[in-house]
């Protein structure tokens, strides 16, 4: 019993040996392929519609840069959700609402309309005309791309050819 108990926890000691080995190397395989590409921005900012799907998103390991994804749908679908299926009576339709708005809690509703309308007060303060739009570090913005790993070389290419203006200067 012992011989296999010393077995048991040698094949165990050996797979979480294996395992870490091979997650280690999963990371850095899995990382964002536009590593080789130049410095990570820090942040990357996603605004975008329900009908785009965002793709390329940076692997979590260290020094990826923090992606937040907006849709400008959001407050439209906030809408839709409370709104759907009401009567067409107004006082039924309000008492209906006003159901809603409980099951779902004040606090709840207010910050989820709050976050809806962020893609859209984004939009505004960097004064976005189109999308999908995706802003590097609050500086740079790149339009027309889905792919955050296909931005992010384009955006790191401009900022090597920035730098290297700069140092020709």
């Amino acid at each position: 019993m012992a011989n296999s108990l010393k077995r048991t926890q040698s094949i165990f000691s050996n797979k979480l040996l294996a395992n870490t080995l091979l997650a280690l190397m999963l990371s850095a395989m899995l990382a964002p392929a536009f590593a080789q590409f130049g410095p990570y921005p820090r942040h990357i900012l996603v605004i975008t519609s329900d009908v785009l799907a965002i793709t390329g998103l940076p692997a979590a390991v260290p020094d990826s840069p923090q992606v937040d994804i907006y849709s400008l749908d959001a407050v439209a679908n906030a809408e839709a959700a409370l709104s759907v299926l009401l009567p067409v009576d107004e006082e039924q339709a309000l008492a209906m609402l006003q159901q809603r708005i409980a099951e779902i809690g004040q606090a709840r509703l207010e910050e989820d309309l709050a976050n809806a309308y962020k893609a859209l007060a984004m939009a505004m303060s960097y004064d976005l005309d189109r999308y999908p739009a995706m802003i590097f570090d609050e500086e740079v913005v790149i339009y027309g791309l889905t792919d955050v790993t296909q931005a992010t070389q384009i955006y790191q290419n401009w900022l090597r050819d920035e730098q290297g203006s700069a140092a020709h200067e």
